[in-house]
């Protein structure tokens, strides 16, 4: 049973057919990338970042792009809000750019 509110990753993985992203946790996100690409052909590992508590990183992205949802983990993000989330993830100071990225909603 893994335990979400521990140590673990968020991972982005891009879906090449509309060009959503899902934004998910994991404690290996490879192996989650993996499994995502059987239902949705093409599906890859786009980023992944480390963090203190899965859930609370997930949950906090998923309520900033809330607008953006389309099913599930799902998202449309515009250009922009990617390239800001995709920079997050690629500083790996994830825990640090949250509360970047949740001023932006005030």
């Amino acid at each position: 049973c893994v335990e979400y509110t521990h140590p673990g990753f968020v991972y982005l993985v891009k879906r090449p057919s509309d060009g959503a992203i899902k934004i998910g946790l994991s404690t290996d996100p490879e192996k989650r990338a993996r499994a995502i690409a059987v239902k949705e052909t093409g599906a890859e590992l786009l980023q992944m970042c480390e963090v203190s508590c899965m859930l609370t990183q997930e949950t906090i992205l998923h309520k900033r792009y809330a607008e953006f949802r389309i099913v599930g983990e799902w998202f449309a993000l515009p250009d922009d809000k990617a390239t800001d989330l995709i920079s997050a993830f690629e500083s790996r100071r994830l825990d640090l750019s949250i509360a970047k990225l949740t001023a932006k909603t005030h």
